[in-house]
């Protein structure tokens, strides 16, 4: 379900604002004694009748305010398909309340907005919620009364309104670093090289997300050693032919060499129509999220670095988007609330937001408890999905409030093959109805040949999802 004060982009006809990922905190949202609007739904004439003959009667719907912004826009349309309904507002005598349970006393109609979300881990199903549903209660007074039918009527039309909403597709791969072997394996064996196994499994997204962490230019050769990484601008194509949409840019090799190398990514990746966030021309664009309309359901993206090494975005310098949290930098507050207002921001303008982190020891499995801290914050100012990298190893999934938290889903494509945590990870393939995930799939693979990854075939990446989900603690 949407949160509180989200502008609603669908059309009346097509959008819906329900979020499935708000497992903690809807029922209270949704409790009738917190402060009420009510719709009063009026037939302009009296002599009006139902299709059983019985005299049509006024449908006054209570609910919570924020429920009410839920109800928006399926109310809009039923007023559309009922041109002889009026809406009014009045909280004195409604006779349908809207609520997240049954009360006694009440004959109901239930409403499903969205089905249980479920987490796709291989051989391995978890259910992450149990949807979001409602009910229309309403009591029943009087024997000729109209209003049964007319509950169970507008109940229909929400019940197909929420039932016809787009399904749409995100996927999401971690970090992307396509210099050093990775550029000599692009120059000696084609630039596709590196993306085109995975890619199949990816380009059909509508909305497919990645961490670029490499500067795209031509100014400088590709360095084959050393921790310093560029790649040449032609490897955007590769860029492109995972589908993706959008990258993040800011981590600390986004910049290695220089600013206007970084200029040139930004240039690139423009005349490519791929769009970024977490760095930009100046401190607000770096600030700025990165918006996609997907069938009419609008995914934000804001990204941050944490890790030394960068430059960062000044008020008239290119750079990345900087937070300051340990091991790297002590805590800085007002960096972290800056986080807070650019998801807020980004929350009014679209209707799912996702967050992605640099951060992390190097090599290590664990989050810290400065990195768990900011993913929740960053979820509790209004971020519906958090995703972390840069250790070059996988870390622990989390569910917190309902959103899902990737930690670290590992090198995507990198050269690293010395141990099997640097040549390990997965990335996620998820399913939307409307703007409601309905399933998360963690899809893993392994590098070969210092730049590729091959997802694993059948159950043999078994093992590396069930220790990720052991060392999440999910059952």
């Amino acid at each position: 379900m949407r949160r509180k004060g989200k502008k609603r982009s669908y059309s009346t006809e097509k959008r819906v604002s329900a979020r499935t990922w708000k497992i903690v905190g809807v029922a209270a949202a949704l409790v009738v004694a917190v402060a009420v609007l009510v719709v009063v739904l009026s037939v302009t004439s009296g002599t009006d009748t139902t299709s059983s003959g019985k005299p049509a009667t006024s449908l006054k719907i209570k609910a919570s305010e924020a429920f009410l912004k839920e109800l928006d826009a399926p109310i809009r349309a039923y007023r559309e398909a009922n041109p002889k309904l009026v809406m009014a507002y009045d909280d004195q005598d409604p006779n349908v309340i809207v609520s997240d349970k049954e009360q006694p006393g009440y004959r109901s109609v239930r409403v499903v907005v969205s089905e249980p979300c479920q987490l796709k881990a291989g051989t391995r199903t978890l259910k992450v919620n149990d949807g979001i549903g409602f009910y229309l209660l309403y009591k029943d007074g009087s024997s000729g009364s109209a209003l049964p039918g007319e509950v169970e009527a507008l109940g229909a039309f929400l019940r197909d309104f929420y039932e016809k909403r787009p399904t749409v597709t995100f996927n999401a791969v971690g970090d992307i670093i396509p210099g050093r072997t990775v550029a000599k394996m692009q120059k000696l064996r084609g630039v596709d090289f590196p993306y085109k196994m995975a890619a199949p499994y990816l380009n059909t997204g509508d909305v497919v997300y990645g961490k670029l962490e490499c500067p795209l230019t031509d100014r400088v050769a590709a360095p084959t050693k050393g921790l310093t990484f560029a790649a040449p601008s032609n490897t955007v194509q590769g860029l492109k032919m995972l589908g993706l949409k959008v990258v993040g840019l800011a981590n600390n090799h986004s910049t290695n060499f220089g600013r206007a190398a970084f200029e040139d990514t930004l240039r690139v990746l423009k005349e490519n129509n791929i769009l970024f966030c977490g760095g930009g021309v100046d401190y607000e664009a770096a600030h700025k999220p990165a918006v996609v309309d997907a069938k009419g359901v609008r995914f934000s993206f804001l990204d941050y670095n944490t890790i030394s090494g960068s430059l960062d975005a000044t008020g008239s310098e290119p750079g990345v988007a900087w937070i300051s949290i340990p091991p790297w930098k002590p805590t800085n507050e007002a960096q972290i609330e800056r986080m807070e207002q650019d998801i807020k921001a980004a929350r009014q303008q679209s209707d799912f937001v996702v967050v992605s982190f640099h951060w992390s020891k190097e090599d290590v499995y664990e989050p810290s408890g400065d990195m768990k801290s900011l993913a929740r914050r960053a979820i509790d100012a209004g971020a519906d999905m958090v995703l972390g990298g840069h250790p070059h190893t996988v870390q622990p999934i989390e569910f917190y409030k309902g959103r899902f938290i990737a930690y670290s889903m590992g090198n995507f494509i990198f050269d690293q093959m010395q141990r099997d945590q640097t040549r390990e990870g997965y990335f996620i393939r998820c399913t939307f109805k409307g703007d409601d995930p309905v399933s998360i799939e963690m899809v893993p693979y392994r590098i070969f040949d210092f730049a590729q990854p091959i997802v694993f075939q059948g159950n043999s990446g078994q093992p590396l999802l069930d220790r990720i989900l052991d060392m999440s603690g999910v059952k």
